[in-house]
C-alpha cells in the first residue's frame, strides 16, 4: 500500500518494503507494472521488471536495460518464464 512509505513511484520504497516483507534481495524480484513509474521504480530498486503494455506501447519499456520481458495481460506469462536455472 502506497500509504506505508515515505515517497511513492518512480522511488522504489514500495517495492524494497515488499521485498522486505517477502525475505528477499531486491535482485531475486521480478516486479510486474504497467506504468513507466513503476518500470523505473524497479530499477532504482535493483529489482527485474516485465513491462504490461494495456496502455503503453512495448517499446517504451523496452528501453529500460532491467525489462526482461514485455507482454499486452498477463494471461500470456507463465511462471517458467521467469525461474532462474542457474
Amino acid at each position: 500500500h502506497g500509504g506505508e512509505v515515505e515517497r511513492g513511484k518512480p522511488a522504489p520504497d514500495l517495492f524494497l518494503l515488499a521485498a522486505r516483507r517477502l525475505s528477499v534481495e531486491p535482485e531475486e524480484c521480478v516486479v510486474f507494472e504497467d506504468a513507466p513509474g513503476g518500470i523505473e521504480a524497479a530499477g532504482r530498486g535493483g529489482m527485474r521488471a516485465v513491462g504490461i503494455t494495456t496502455m503503453i506501447d512495448a517499446e517504451v519499456f523496452r528501453r529500460q536495460p532491467h525489462v526482461i520481458h514485455t507482454a499486452q495481460q498477463f494471461t500470456e506469462l507463465r511462471p517458467e518464464m521467469f525461474l532462474c536455472t542457474a
